[in-house]
């Protein structure tokens, strides 16, 4: 078991959306509920001054940042686990709170080619990586209950509770107004998938089932547009405006963005049992 962890309190309520706007590069992961009012949605996370990564591209490659690891195969989930057992964080001292330092990690649909020997799914070269770990030793958590916020750090980096105090000082009340009006629809290209392919896609489906070989199947159709790279805090605080939502995120990687806002989670740990 690593070190524990030390907490603050902060008797400030900031939306940690300006945190992530102001030092994109140091809180570069938010999690937060748009929707209060239940015990899953007390917390909103931004973590905090990512450290070594474990990234599996789009290519289907390999590589850590950690110098002090040396990977055994290509196999993320195998690397991820050996990684975590090494450097899994004592989380007693502050059970109360969702995060005491760790990892976030990101896992695209992709992944299921590692799982699943059968797949053969196509290469595709793209800006995200197909599944990706990052070491993060501190956090800003936002307590919609008790209307304060708790800074988080691993014991040996217990100098980064300073370090994001003097950040919330310099903050101010909201994000400027311009940050939210390149967010226009009008703003960015929008094209939708062909209309006859998604139903050449329903009607395979539609075979497939009668022949019983699947039972159910979520077919979408895709949406895909151009905007710049640094539009994503103005998109994101537009979507969660119009799309409140008990599990929202904002995930950004150099030029690249993930953004989600979601009804329904997807897994939870309860007494160490997911």
């Amino acid at each position: 078991m690593g070190s524990s962890a030390v907490i603050r309190r902060v008797d400030r309520y900031h939306d940690l959306l300006l945190l992530h706007a102001a030092y994109p590069a140091h809180y570069p992961y938010l999690l937060e509920s748009v929707v209060h009012g239940t015990e899953q949605s007390r917390f909103d996370i931004l973590f905090a001054f990512p450290g070594h990564t474990l990234t599996l591209s789009s290519l289907n490659q390999l590589h850590s940042s950690d110098p002090h690891f040396a990977l055994d195969g290509d196999d993320f989930l195998v690397n991820l686990d050996r990684c975590w057992q090494r450097d899994c964080v004592d989380s007693r001292a502050v059970a109360d709170l969702p995060f005491c330092g760790g990892w976030f990690v990101y896992l695209g649909y992709e992944l299921a080619g590692q799982i699943e020997p059968t797949l053969r799914l196509p290469l595709q070269r793209s800006a995200l990586p197909t599944a990706l770990a990052v070491r993060v030793p501190a956090a800003v958590i936002r307590d919609h209950q008790r209307g304060c916020l708790w800074l988080v750090a691993e014991a040996d980096h217990e100098s980064l509770l300073d370090r994001m105090d003097q950040h919330l000082r310099t903050l101010a009340l909201d994000l400027p107004e311009e940050a939210s009006n390149g967010a226009s629809p009008e703003s960015y290209r929008l094209c939708e998938e062909d209309r006859e392919r998604y139903l050449r896609g329903v009607e395979a489906i539609k075979h497939y089932i009668s022949e019983g070989d699947v039972f159910q199947v979520n077919l979408s159709r895709a949406w895909r547009g151009s905007a710049d790279a640094d539009r994503s805090v103005a998109i994101y605080r537009r979507l969660r405006r119009h799309n409140p939502a008990p599990f929202a995120a904002l995930m950004t990687l150099g030029r690249a963005a993930v953004m989600s806002s979601s009804p329904e989670r997807l897994v939870q740990v309860r007494d160490g049992r997911v």
